[in-house]
């Protein structure tokens, strides 16, 4: 996908658009970027070549929005997250499926494969990652709110930085905030902080 997105990876020259149009593209690429791969690497447990690959799909994501002339209901950032989270949630769902699947051929006289341990292996540690947040999603229970937590315990926003996101008060972020935290500590005796630990 590198190649899509041109040699520096965000700054490729577009047919169809105008300068200001490409310019303002490559500017949207450029700030959303560095915090999109940050993000994506905590999402991936640490895993930089599958935090990578999920940035340029969000990236190209963006690209083909403004290719399409469509305006962005939420910020580009807001845009990209969301777009980057789905597509993590559904590649996870798919390894775990496919988890499953294989677990379920083994006959009893099969040998115990000898790989690595669950937790030496940062694609299966990505998998349960994600699966820890999709019980934190259901016992939010609400989109808006799990993507105000997702924002700020996991992808690290600040309060200031979610508000300006989604056009909504600080204040507003800051109690969408603690009832949440509230939620989980009721859910699971203490707060879930999207950490590695």
């Amino acid at each position: 996908m590198t190649e899509e997105l041109g040699a520096n990876g965000v700054d490729p020259p577009q047919p169809g658009l105008s300068p200001g149009k490409q310019e303002e593209l490559s500017q949207i690429l450029k700030e959303i970027r560095p915090r999109l791969l940050h993000a994506n690497l905590r999402m991936c447990h640490g895993d930089l070549q599958l935090a990578e690959d999920f940035t340029q799909r969000a990236e190209l994501a963006v690209l083909e929005h403004v290719l399409r002339g469509e305006e962005f209901t939420v910020s580009p950032h807001a845009f990209a997250h969301t777009v980057s989270r789905n597509a993590i949630r559904s590649w996870a769902r798919s390894k775990a499926r496919e988890r499953e699947e294989s677990v379920g051929e083994f006959t009893e006289t099969s040998t115990p494969r000898s790989s690595q341990a669950d937790g030496d292996d940062p694609t299966w540690s990505t998998v349960r990652f994600q699966l820890d947040l999709l019980e934190i999603e259901a016992v939010i229970g609400d989109k808006e709110k799990y993507d105000v937590w997702l924002l700020s315990k996991v992808w690290q926003y600040t309060g200031v930085e979610i508000a300006e996101m989604y056009g909504f008060s600080e204040s507003r972020v800051s109690r969408v905030l603690t009832d949440v935290t509230a939620r989980l500590r009721a859910a699971f005796g203490a707060p879930r902080d999207g950490s590695f630990a």
